[in-house]
């Protein structure tokens, strides 16, 4: 497990910024930024069993209607005035009623984004990410992200189909809405 090795223990970090979390990922061959994390190596692992028990999941459709245009200021990237906008706006174009939507500010490589994400161990999102990309219920997903310096942005929106209503259990995105906070959204020192 290469990611493993990128962990480290935050003992070597300024105390103020931690916001409650033990360890950080730091990739210096891809010239990211640290990312906090809550739990370190023993998340990591849980994931990995997590998936061995998971029924394969049906391929998501992309759809690029579902994109969502990320502000062009860094600022507005995890403004929640700005992004609730978006997908207020979104729905109503798509007339869509169950859409789920998480963003991140990471890593500029596609697999080391994805595999934090899975893995889902930052403190403000409590593991919302990970259910909403393997959501067995999720049809369709639309992926924008823009690029700004070292740092990258992406938006996520996952469209649900709308005729299943069985799944409660998996609504996440107003709880997910609802706990990030703004000010420490992206979760990155």
């Amino acid at each position: 497990m290469k990611h493993l090795e990128f962990i480290k223990n935050n003992q070597t970090l300024n105390k103020s910024n931690l916001s409650g979390s033990n360890y950080y990922y730091e990739n210096q061959n891809l010239l990211g930024p640290k990312i906090l994390l809550a739990e370190g190596w023993s998340k990591v692992l849980e994931f990995v069993e997590y998936l061995r028990s998971l029924k394969p999941l049906k391929p998501l459709e992309y759809n690029h209607r579902l994109c969502l245009a990320v502000p062009k200021s860094k600022a507005d990237w995890t403004n929640r005035e700005v992004f609730m906008k978006l997908i207020s706006d979104k729905k109503e174009e798509l007339n869509y009623r169950k859409i789920f939507f998480h963003f991140d500010i990471g890593y500029l490589d596609a697999e080391t984004s994805a595999i934090l994400q899975l893995v889902d161990d930052n403190t403000g999102f409590n593991g919302s990410r990970r259910r909403n990309i393997l959501n067995p219920h999720v049809v369709q997903v639309g992926i924008s992200n823009l690029v700004n310096g070292l740092k990258n942005c992406t938006y996520v929106l996952f469209y649900r189909n709308e005729n299943n209503n069985n799944d409660n259990k998996h609504d996440h995105t107003s709880n997910n809405i609802k706990n990030s906070n703004t000010n420490k959204s992206s979760h990155n020192i």
